[in-house]
């Protein structure tokens, strides 16, 4: 690279130098100054770097120093000591001497001003720097005349200088006596560095969250963030709303947006054109998020050879591992996020203790069922080791893999942790997300070093911590269960995969592989496996260790360790490694099951098969087509034709609402009870409540239906999916109905993460640093006055939901869009109404056709602007459950305003059964309607799935509440 070139603004800053302006050469000079004195990292492995690949990294100004300090009691041992430099008065006659930090500083070795001309220092104790010729002297304006610029800003004189710590903010109104010169180990060489004035105390963090030529060149001069620490600071003089009102809303922008970085300087650039002058507005980017400071959280990073993962000091270091000889090594990362003051933050949050309080104050259907995570096995184990009298939280993990650009093999890894005491509503949300660290890298994490800091941080939590200094209580907390994808299970256990020997983590399953097969390893139906134990686990380790059966793959098929291929640190974090490791109906059922079955229906290569449906997949797709589903399914169906871009969230609403009516018919008679069986064994297990009895008769029936599977579809595709079927009923049992433990959420949370990657470079700081901001928005919003600020942001993060709410009925309950009189055509609804009160005229009666109600939208069949339909629902009448046809909805004004839906009230029944009982949630309706039902709308429960085949019409329960989109 050779000489490094000022940049467009540093060379305006330099040709502005000569104007005889005051003010505008001490802008010269600051910028000048910053350009100089960038934190000047050196480690021994600059020395190891060709110079002409040393290229400048940039970072932000807050990931610098998180990176700097990861490293800084490892790396104080060799730090440049040069806090006792002592530098003669300036004059004319000194000039900036360059210094080549590709050469490293040894101890003591020191760097500053030097006469011009000669090449050594003025202080006669320190070492000699040769003068460099990667700067020449002409390049940039004399230090002297720079010098009594300041002077006149400050009124102060040079003295001799004192040493001072290191990272102190750049202040030019005052004048120290002083010359603070350091230099720090790091990872970020750069060709030249100068050294520090003697009346100012540079600050090396002067890159912010922008490179510098991104900035506007006019802007030359640095303005101060405003102070946050006055709430009621008015933006300017007499204006409407506060600077931390501005802020907030700003920050809700950016994340409703997605802006990126360079898009929000431009955004306060023309925000600060429409204001007047003096006022107390961000300037720049820089600013604003220096004022964001005191939210941010510290971090770890630890870096790591991606061949062969021994660790490495810094970013730029070398792999010293002689054994390591791959060619296209590179430099893997792990950021550890502590969850101490994660978890210090979220307790100190207004409204966290009354939430973390739900299990004690929710009310169940069933005092006997699973409706959470609290009923099931690992929970109330937990609780025996809850202390009384404080506060007590358990947590679930989650992690996979994100590529984030598509022409690069590099991936994230972050860790999620979920608080399992918020309710569900709330336990997703992103600002109540912990996050234990992120692995950047081509390579996949290793289980044991990305967990190691994890670990740690989770053996001092279950010790219990102070949420604050002045806190007599503390917080325990307990990691519990885990979910993930099939392979993050076998990669985070350290076992064979999905596709080998072994392969099951609940149980002893061998597995075949041969001729019947298709040399493909598969797993055959069995009634009874034996279960794993930790007892055997322990063996299987001791085993896989002493034989190193890693590096030996014939061994690790052996009985005697069972695909265990050594230790994992998960085994310490949980009280039972296997058990509490969940399945993940979201990759096992609906990517999993569900979608081999559809690729054997359909795909054109079994199209001889017996079990294909190749030949009417037009007529499929004609039922498809008719499906009117309601508004808050988010994707509508898709063909078969489409079948390679189906979701999940497609697939599962497929298996529970449209399969049976819509391949009634069109499969032959045993593979569609087969599929019955399917259908009746997930969705028992995906309920808002599961009885006991629902678990055994789940068992049974995937029992049957793997069986089955085998004889009908061959031993070829009995896959490791089917396989888990057979522990599906087990695993609710011991942690939560499916629906708690699936990965949408995760999945949902993935894409956010992604959103907060605005570059190229260094992605999972980039995340880091932008996580701080939405983990803390929620709480500027909450701490808002009520006003248009307030209500703004709220708008910003509900955006999705543009509705006009026209009255509010009570919490949770909305009234959407025009309310109109009641027509002479529905005058016969008079008579109806009457069952609600005594004497209902036209004159106090209104109507309206959209009801929003617990994130449902209700919407009555006179409303015809959708092609959605969620008319048909589920209701309480008179102590039972019916299901009806919302006609309209009505306001009664005779004394209150009264909210009601007028229904018809249907006939239905169950068409199809298992053998062991009816598929409860989809029903038949038959004509006509039963009668007219008038019931407050409180008494709607859940908007029904409409599916009309060949004139018969059907509807479908959503099995939770959780799972609607």
């Amino acid at each position: 690279m050779g000489q490094r070139q000022p940049s467009r603004r540093q060379k305006t800053a330099l040709l502005c130098y000569q104007d005889a302006n005051p003010q505008l050469k001490l802008a010269c000079a600051k910028l000048f100054i910053k350009w100089c004195f960038n934190k000047v990292p050196l480690s021994e492995s600059c020395s190891k770097m060709d110079p002409e690949d040393n290229k400048q990294t940039r970072l932000s100004k807050r990931a610098r120093r998180r990176y700097l300090e990861a490293d800084e009691d490892e790396e104080e041992s060799r730090d440049v000591d040069l806090s006792n430099l002592s530098v003669a008065a300036c004059s004319s006659n000194f000039t900036l001497e360059p210094v080549d930090f590709r050469t490293p500083l040894s101890l003591g070795q020191t760097i500053g001003l030097a006469p011009a001309g000669s090449g050594s220092r003025v202080d006669s104790t320190s070492s000699i720097l040769q003068t460099s010729s990667l700067v020449s002297h002409a390049q940039v304006p004399d230090v002297a005349a720079l010098l009594p610029v300041l002077e006149t800003e400050t009124g102060a004189t040079p003295a001799h200088p004192a040493p001072l710590p290191l990272r102190q903010p750049c202040d030019f109104g005052e004048m120290e006596d002083t010359l603070p010169i350091t230099a720090e180990i790091g990872e970020f060489p750069m060709d030249c560095v100068a050294p520090e004035f003697n009346n100012v105390e540079c600050d090396f963090e002067t890159f912010s969250r922008f490179a510098v030529e991104d900035v506007d060149v006019d802007m030359l001069e640095e303005e101060p963030a405003p102070s946050l620490t006055d709430e009621k600071k008015p933006l300017y003089e007499g204006a409407p709303i506060t600077s931390v009102e501005s802020l907030t809303a700003i920050m809700s922008f950016i994340q409703s947006e997605h802006i990126s970085g360079a898009g929000l300087g431009r955004l306060l650039s023309l925000i600060s054109l429409h204001l007047p002058t003096p006022n107390n507005f961000f300037t720049s980017s820089r600013g604003l998020f220096k004022s964001l400071e005191d939210h941010e959280e510290p971090v770890d990073i630890s870096y790591f050879c991606s061949s062969c993962l021994q660790q490495l000091r810094s970013s730029t270091d070398l792999c010293e591992n002689v054994s390591c000889t791959d060619e296209n090594k590179s430099i893997c990362m792990f950021i550890h996020l502590p969850l101490i003051p994660q978890v210090q933050r979220m307790c100190n949050r207004p409204n966290f203790a009354r939430d973390v309080e739900y299990r004690f104050n929710r009310v169940k259907e069933n005092n006997s069922n699973l409706e959470d995570i609290y009923d099931g096995k690992a929970y109330k184990a937990a609780e025996q080791q809850f202390r009384a009298g404080e506060t007590n939280l358990t947590l679930t993990w989650n992690t996979d893999g994100l590529q984030v650009f598509n022409s690069s093999l590099m991936s994230l890894w972050p860790f999620y942790f979920v608080i399992n005491e918020l309710p569900p509503n709330k336990r997703f949300l992103t600002e109540n997300m912990l996050i234990g660290g992120i692995w950047c890298g081509v390579t996949k994490p290793h289980p044991n070093l990305s967990l190691k800091h994890i670990f740690q941080d989770l053996k001092v939590l279950q010790n219990g911590i102070s949420i604050n200094e002045n806190s007599v209580s503390k917080v325990y907390v307990k990691l519990i269960c885990g979910t993930c994808d099939a392979p993050a299970i076998a990669y985070f256990l350290n076992m064979k995969t999905h596709s080998g020997f072994y392969s099951c983590h609940l149980c002893l399953c061998y597995g075949e592989n041969s001729k019947d097969t298709g040399d493909v390893t598969v797993l055959p139906f069995e009634e009874h496996f034996a279960p794993r134990t930790l007892e055997q686990y322990h063996n299987n380790v001791k085993f896989a260790v002493e034989n190193r059966v890693l590096h030996n793959k014939m061994l690790q098929n052996d009985e005697r360790c069972c695909g265990i291929k050594g230790p994992c640190l998960l085994s310490f974090m949980v009280d039972n490694l296997f058990l509490s490791t969940a399945i993940d109906s979201m990759h096992c059922v609906y990517l999993g099951v569900m979608r081999q079955m559809l690729n054997l229906w359909f795909d054109k290569v079994y199209k001889e098969e017996p079990f294909s449906i190749h030949s009417k997949i037009k007529t499929v797709n004609g039922r498809i087509k008719n499906i009117e589903p309601p508004h808050f399914l988010e994707r509508m169906p898709e063909t078969i034709d489409k079948l390679v871009h189906w979701k999940a969230s497609m697939f599962r609403a497929f298996l529970f609402n449209f399969s049976l009516p819509v391949l009634f018919g069109v499969l032959c008679t045993e593979y569609f009870e087969n599929l019955i069986l399917f259908v009746t064994g997930v969705s028992l297990l995906n309920s808002s409540s599961v009885s006991p009895e629902d678990i055994q008769i789940a068992s049974l029936v995937l029992s049957s239906f793997v069986e089955n599977f085998q004889t009908l579809y061959g031993k070829r595709h009995m896959s490791h999916n089917i396989h888990m079927l057979l522990h599906l009923s087990e695993n609710v049992e011991y942690l939560a109905p499916l629906w708690v433990t699936n990965c949408f959420k995760f999945e949902d949370m993935n894409g956010r993460l992604l959103q907060l990657v605005h570059g190229t470079r260094h992605a999972g700081l980039q995340i880091h640093a932008n996580l701080s901001m939405v983990t803390h928005l929620p709480l500027m919003v909450h701490n808002l006055e009520n006003g248009n600020v307030k209500q703004y942001c709220q708008r910003l993060r509900y955006k999705w939901m543009q509705f006009k709410i026209s009255s509010r009925i009570a919490d949770n309950q909305f009234c959407i869009g025009a309310v109109k009189p009641l027509s002479p055509t529905d005058y016969w609804m008079l008579t109806e109404i009457s069952q609600v009160t005594l004497h209902p005229t036209a004159n106090n009666i209104q109507v309206f056709e959209r009801l929003y109600k617990d994130g449902i939208l209700y919407v009555s069949e006179n409303y015809k602007k959708t092609h959605r339909v969620s008319s048909y629902v589920k209701y309480d009448c008179h102590s039972s459950k019916e299901l009806g046809n919302i006609v309209t909805f009505v306001k009664i004004t005779e004394t209150s305003s009264d909210y009601y839906a007028v229904l018809k009230r249907l006939q239905s029944s169950h068409p199809f059964s298992s053998g062991l009982g009816p598929v409860r949630h989809l029903h038949e309706i038959h004509s006509p309607h039963v009668c007219i039902d008038v019931v407050p709308v409180s008494s709607l429960k859940t908007v029904l799935f409409k599916v009309q085949i060949s004139g018969t019409l059907y509807a479908s329960e959503p099995l939770n509440g959780f799972e609607l989109e």
